[in-house]
């Protein structure tokens, strides 16, 4: 998510207090937006209907077709490799092109947003603008101060 366009728009929402909410599908050969925008309008309702912590935001992720329901997930680890290609233009000018190329997904017992879209689900992550590992403080600070 650190390289979503999407992701860093809701996540500019947050900062400044407006809810937010990422929308993306998964890439297939048609693009039809109208099951996303149900999705996204039904999670808006639920969202602003409750009381949500400072600087949270959602990523929906789901299939550009009918879903199956809603299923709450967390982030999905993964590996990605990126190809570049090298072109020529129409002018005989070469240019270089980024593709998506081998992502390895890591299974999360069911709970990814990965394997809640493979089977037919919309993911609904709650993510944070607070990138801070928390729990990994004291051991810093030990290390730190450790003389």
């Amino acid at each position: 998510v650190t390289y979503s366009g999407t992701v860093a728009g809701a996540m500019e929402g947050a900062l400044l207090g407006i809810p937010s909410i990422a929308v993306s599908l998964r890439r297939t050969p048609s693009f039809d937006f109208s099951f996303a925008a149900e999705a996204a309008a039904t999670v808006a309702r639920a969202a602003l209907a409750g009381q949500w912590p400072s600087r949270t935001f959602l990523n929906l992720n789901l299939n550009s077709g009918p879903y199956k329901g809603f299923r709450a997930t967390t982030q999905a680890r993964r590996n990605h490799v990126t190809q570049i290609a090298s072109r020529t233009d129409p002018r005989g000018q070469a240019y270089y092109w980024i593709e998506e190329a081998l992502d390895d997904w890591h299974a999360d017992d069911g709970r990814s947003d990965y394997e809640a879209v493979m089977e037919g689900y919309v993911s609904v992550t709650p993510l944070q603008a607070d990138l801070t590992d928390h729990k990994a403080l004291p051991a810093l600070d030990a290390l730190l101060n450790a003389r």
